[in-house]
């Protein structure tokens, strides 16, 4: 269990939320990631990791590279998936103002979180070879070398169950569990409150989850990964986390070891499917 907690906006220090608006301008967007939001929690290696990675945000090199990104997952999904007949029913019955808004709201979605994608993995990449001792980054750890793949599901869906336990206390709501796990992840628990369409986003989860029982949703996956390596590439302004800046900046901090672990395995791992599922919803959606 991770005991390094997401810092919002409203608890950062000035350092962090003067980056935290940076972020959100230069995504055009109205709530800070929640990836950076962990890293808030060192506002120091927050600005460092922002310095290395905003050189790219508005690049034409990044923004190639994420539509690029989205081709090959709008490719695989018309491939891979068909929407059920509860689909179909649910569209017959939607007011066309319905529609178009919830087009726009996967819009963002999608766009958000293929930058995202392409990000978390190029900080992974740049982290993969780093080596930190217990010693250097044990205090308040909760980590102990748990399986990459299985340990970052198992870190979402705790984020997932934490965020809404904090908006199941502060509003009388009662939130789908996988509807959560598609937003919860980009926005972290201000997400759920974008839900204005709980039956179709609870659809949605629904359509996912039996997407990704399938053996091409699995190959999908995988290959879309190996494509965003050579995407990395297009990138102006290479992503390259100095191993020595990390274990200097966050050396002997409390937390620390569990936030490599969020930046190097639970982010990275779960945006492919982020991707892939906004994807999904927008052929949903224009059937």
């Amino acid at each position: 269990m991770l005991r390094l907690k997401p810092l919002p906006e409203e608890k950062a220090s000035e350092l962090a939320q003067t980056i935290y608006g940076e972020i959100k301008r230069s995504f055009s967007i109205p709530t800070v990631p929640l990836f950076f939001q962990y890293i808030g929690n060192f506002p120091d290696y927050l600005d460092y990791v922002w310095s290395v990675v905003s050189p790219n945000i508005n690049t034409d090199g990044f923004h190639t590279a994420c539509n690029q990104l989205l081709q090959i997952s709008d490719s695989a999904i018309a491939v891979i998936y068909t929407p059920s007949q509860q689909v179909q029913t649910l569209l017959s019955q939607m007011h066309p103002a319905e529609k178009e808004e919830i087009i726009k709201t996967i819009h963002e979605l999608r766009v958000l979180n293929a930058k995202m994608m392409i990000l978390t993995i190029a900080i992974r990449e740049s982290l993969k070879g780093l080596y930190i001792t217990s010693q250097q980054l044990s205090a308040g750890s909760s980590y102990s070398g748990r399986t990459e793949e299985i340990e970052a599901e198992k870190t979402i869906d705790e984020i997932v169950r934490e965020s809404l336990m904090t908006v199941s206390s502060s509003q009388s709501l009662t939130i789908d569990t996988k509807v959560a796990s598609l937003l919860v992840p980009v926005y972290g628990a201000n997400s759920l409150m974008i839900s204005k369409y709980p039956e179709f986003f609870s659809l949605s989860a629904n359509e996912l989850e039996a997407l990704m029982k399938t053996e091409a949703y699995l190959k999908a996956r995988v290959e879309m990964e190996k494509i965003t390596h050579i995407l990395l590439l297009q990138l102006p302004s290479p992503i390259h986390l100095s191993y020595v800046q990390t274990a200097k900046m966050l050396f002997d901090k409390p937390g620390a070891q569990d936030l490599i672990f969020v930046m190097k395995d639970t982010f990275p791992s779960h945006f492919p499917k982020l991707v892939l599922a906004t994807d999904m919803m927008e052929k949903m959606i224009k059937i």
